[in-house]
């Protein structure tokens, strides 16, 4: 039995109903001044080292948020109050300059400096602003750059981080905002989420680079007195609607981060109050805004994450990083990271038990072991080994199929337990999955109870080995188990 080998160790704690949500430190910028901060920001030179539009599959608890957010503040372009670009390679420049000398960094191709590598198609007034760095001015022009230039991104590439520092009109989208009490709460929550999108891009009405027209477009979008006119199949175009206005009036293209793709899905998929063509509907259009941005000529990259791996749309790559030998190393914690917490926070800790409770996601091919960030942190944090994470309670209304002597045993057994883990969840297997959850004539096909089996697997219920077998990873991950049960 699966729960067997772990059932010994949970008396130690019952213990919590924290529903793990990661700490708050505002911006990352703010993180990396904690003691919980681990140096990830090699992700940065991955991302521009891999394919153009990716989506990253990683249990609650890995990062992911925090990751996205590092994205944000080291592409994001800059401008001043009158909207002007404050270019980077001016000032980065201007600095060698005041420094002593030393050899000139010559930057290749790939990573250009040149304006010519972010032209797109359209013909637009690029506004500029030369700012130099005055001697003896507190901080740096670039509101970043302290931030970054102290990470691993600039001692280990410094001719990247100088071509692609604050170069990008960069959106960052949430889709956890998105609300499935029911399908019009959804739409009015997709409004004010794109709404919330451009509010940062306000200054691209204060100068005459964009047309009348275009800026109506936007104030379109943007004001929430006019796009609640809009319908779903009109407010999704507003992503794809940003991107080109910024183009015009940047002259290049943007980066998109879209988090937490998965969960709008999720919560639909398990609500008893939505219908059929609701749940439709939400997969559709939270499927289609990212589609409309990877078909887009103004778009440089594309991140998405999320814990469930479904197929979005052609031309996003799918990653999980608990099967990519390269990627693992930007999300959890590593025994190394461990190590380097404890000393921070001054605790005699024996390293195999924060294991035990919090890690043991195993890593294919490289056998390597990953902690749960945001359990392990809280760990350091209380003191106190015990349940951190509560992925159980989202979901309440597969309690009713655990009934099932098939599905418990499933759920269960690690001896028959193997499930083939390389294929994406398709949208249409969800929509029968639903039928099953919700109509007590349905019943479950073998393809359904697999289909459980990966959403519990993609929430760090379980982890793989020997390429196909399931096994519990941590005593938390048992105690969560028995909770779901």
């Amino acid at each position: 039995m699966i729960l067997l080998v772990l059932f010994v160790f949970i008396s130690v704690s019952e213990a919590s109903n924290i529903d793990g949500k990661p700490p708050s430190h505002g911006t990352f910028n703010n993180l990396t001044k904690t003691r919980e901060f681990i140096d990830k920001s090699l992700l940065i030179e991955y991302i521009l080292k891999s394919r153009r539009h990716i989506y990253i599959a990683a249990p609650p608890g890995f990062g992911k948020s925090t990751n996205l957010q590092m994205l944000k503040e080291f592409f994001a372009l800059e401008v001043d109050s009158s909207g002007n670009f404050i270019d980077p390679a001016k000032i980065l420049k201007t600095e060698e300059d005041f420094q002593s000398p030393r050899e000139e960094v010559k930057i290749s191709a790939s990573t250009s400096t040149e304006r010519g590598t972010f032209i797109t198609d359209t013909k637009g007034q690029c506004v500029y602003v030369n700012v130099s760095k005055p001697n003896g001015s507190f901080g740096h022009p670039l509101r970043n750059y302290d931030t970054f230039s102290q990470l691993k991104i600039h001692k280990k590439s410094p001719k990247l981080f100088k071509a692609q520092l604050a170069r990008y009109p960069v959106l960052l989208v949430n889709y956890e905002s998105l609300s499935t009490k029911s399908f019009q709460d959804y739409v009015r929550s997709f409004r004010l989420m794109i709404s919330k999108l451009f509010d940062p891009f306000s200054y691209l009405l204060k100068r005459n680079v964009l047309t009348q027209g275009s800026k109506d477009e936007f104030s379109l979008f943007h004001d929430l007195k006019l796009n609640k006119e809009l319908c779903l199949d009109e407010i999704i175009l507003g992503g794809e609607r940003l991107v080109h206005l910024l183009s015009i009036y940047h002259d290049r293209k943007s980066i998109i981060l879209v988090d937490n793709f998965d969960v709008p899905i999720r919560k639909a998929l398990l609500a008893s109050h939505l219908d059929e063509e609701s749940f439709r509907r939400i997969m559709w259009s939270t499927s289609q805004f990212v589609e409309l941005l990877i078909k887009s000529r103004f778009v440089s990259r594309i991140v998405v994450t999320g814990n469930l791996r479904i197929n979005v749309t052609e031309g996003l790559a799918h990653i999980s990083i608990l099967e990519n030998e390269q990627l693992f190393r930007y999300y959890g914690l590593t025994e190394g990271d461990i190590s380097i917490l404890a000393r921070r926070f001054d605790k005699q800790i024996n390293i195999t038990d924060v294991k035990n409770w919090y890690g043991g996601y195993t890593v294919t091919r490289e056998c390597h072991n990953l902690c749960n960030t945001r359990s392990t942190l809280s760990y350091f944090g209380t003191g106190e080994l015990k349940l951190y994470r509560n992925e159980s309670h989202k979901f309440e209304n597969l309690k009713k199929i655990f009934n099932h002597k098939s599905m418990r045993r499933n759920v269960q057994n690690n001896t028959r337990t193997t499930l083939d883990t390389g294929k994406k969840i398709e949208q249409s297997h969800l929509e029968h999955l639903r039928l099953a959850i919700f109509n007590p004539k349905q019943t479950l096909t073998i393809s359904d109870k697999d289909l459980i089996l990966q959403i519990l697997l993609d929430h760090g219920f379980y982890s793989v080995k020997d390429k196909n077998r399931l096994y519990v990873p941590n005593i938390e991950a048992m105690l969560d188990i028995k909770k779901l049960l």
